[in-house]
């Protein structure tokens, strides 16, 4: 299918200030309030203007609500993450996914047309760009996107190439343009909740509800290919998958966002760091040979990794190796706890291997910092030290002492480093 780009030739720029622009131009613009806002009232608020064509690209962000004629700009998640945080990184990246769910000229549901001039860079995205879990980072090859934007847009070869500039200025301005290996690291743990409440929540508007099921809002999540969007394997996605659902309705849907005391007021506004881990794959059942064969294998290594894991916290006696702490969990003087952190995860997309060499043992803060890349692991002088990205942390510098009979694999340790080599 051909797409028309429209106006999506226009500078993207916003002379060099990035999406930070849009993060203040959706505060101004809504006044930090979460309401809807007349778009012409929007637009004189914004800071934004039409001379100097900087309000053109805010159309593929934002999202807008007709009702009794009127054009108003909608409040979501997006705004709702602009208004009440300060601009980072996951604001862009949660900008982008705005931009890949946007159909601007659409307003018929989430059906591709030629009318829709964003339509190709969903599809990019879905059908280049993500592959065997993960975003690879060789399909941003500018020669790469011309081709697929070549059999895409129907324009001519300036206006297709301009298209591509701009699309791939947003990637760079997320920082997404390189990385350790084969993909690209969407830092999703920060931004990924977020992501699935504003596609909830411009579905919703699109419809014209308030509300929906919870199965409904699952069956979005993979029938929009969201995890494609976010750049994860869909199991992921479907481990908190469930979580999300409970939320956002629990939050209220759309009607969050309703002032206390209206019809259908605003609910507990529950935020992402709090989510809860729910694996949706381990209690959906089983129907077909292959799940079950698959569902084997993945319990079988589970086992293993539990046993090599108990087996690597005694030989540390559950001490944090950044630390050197133990934590007590019990009157026992023996009864310790420690967590056993995979360096390079399992699985897809990023198949770690399933060995000692890429097992940490560390304490539940000192691990989930590690999972997040605030702690990282330096080769340097012929040993291993940590790496903090808190200059003020202590343990910045600090050498590890392994075990004799526990050796880390440098590949390991090296991917994770690079993985998480980007700026905040």
């Amino acid at each position: 299918m051909k797409y028309r780009p429209g106006s999506f030739t226009k500078n993207f720029a916003w002379h060099g200030r990035g999406m930070k622009k849009l993060h203040e131009a959706i505060r101004a613009g809504f006044g930090s309030l979460l309401r809807p806002v007349q778009r012409q009232e929007w637009r004189d608020n914004s800071g934004i203007g039409d001379s100097n064509l900087e309000l053109i690209p805010v159309n593929f962000f934002l999202h807008n609500t007709v009702a009794d004629g009127t054009n108003f700009i909608t409040v979501d998640e997006l705004v709702f993450q602009a208004i009440s945080a300060e601009h980072a990184r996951s604001f862009d990246l949660l900008a982008l996914f705005a931009f890949h769910l946007s159909k601007v000229g659409v307003r018929d549901g989430y059906n591709v047309g030629e009318q829709n001039p964003a339509g190709w860079a969903n599809e990019f995205v879905r059908k280049q760009l993500w592959q065997n879990g993960g975003w690879t980072i060789a399909e941003l090859d500018p020669i790469r996107m011309d081709s697929f934007l070549k059999s895409r847009l129907e324009a001519v070869h300036e206006v297709q190439v301009k298209c591509r500039a701009n699309y791939r200025h947003l990637f760079e301005l997320c920082g997404l343009t390189r990385g350790p290996g084969e993909l690209i690291n969407t830092n999703p743990q920060h931004w990924s909740g977020a992501a699935v409440f504003l596609t909830w929540d411009r579905v919703l508007a699109d419809n014209g509800k308030l509300d929906a099921p919870i199965p409904q809002l699952l069956e979005l999540l993979e029938s929009l290919e969201i995890h494609k969007l976010i750049g994860i394997d869909q199991s992921l996605l479907l481990q908190d998958a469930g979580a999300f659902a409970e939320m956002y309705v629990d939050a209220g849907c759309l009607m969050r966002f309703s002032p206390p005391g209206a019809q259908g007021a605003r609910k507990r506004r529950v935020r992402q760091g709090n989510l809860p881990y729910i694996n949706l794959n381990a209690i959906r059942q089983a129907t077909t040979d292959a799940v079950v064969v698959r569902q084997l294998r993945q319990f079988n290594a589970l086992q293993r990794n539990r046993a090599s894991a108990t087996a690597l916290k005694a030989l540390y006696e559950n001490r944090c190796v950044f630390c050197d702490m133990r934590l007590q969990v019990g009157t026992d003087p023996t009864e310790y706890y420690s967590q056993a952190a995979h360096i390079k995860p399992l699985g897809k997309p990023h198949d770690g291997p399933d060995k000692l060499g890429n097992m940490l043992i560390l304490c539940p803060n000192h691990h989930l910092q590690f999972d997040r890349g605030l702690l990282r692991i330096e080769i340097r002088s012929g040993g291993f030290y940590i790496a903090s990205r808190v200059d003020s942390d202590p343990l910045n510098g600090k050498p590890i002492h392994l075990h004799p009979e526990h050796a880390l694999d440098a590949d390991c340790v090296r991917w994770h480093f690079e993985w998480f080599d980007y700026n905040e």
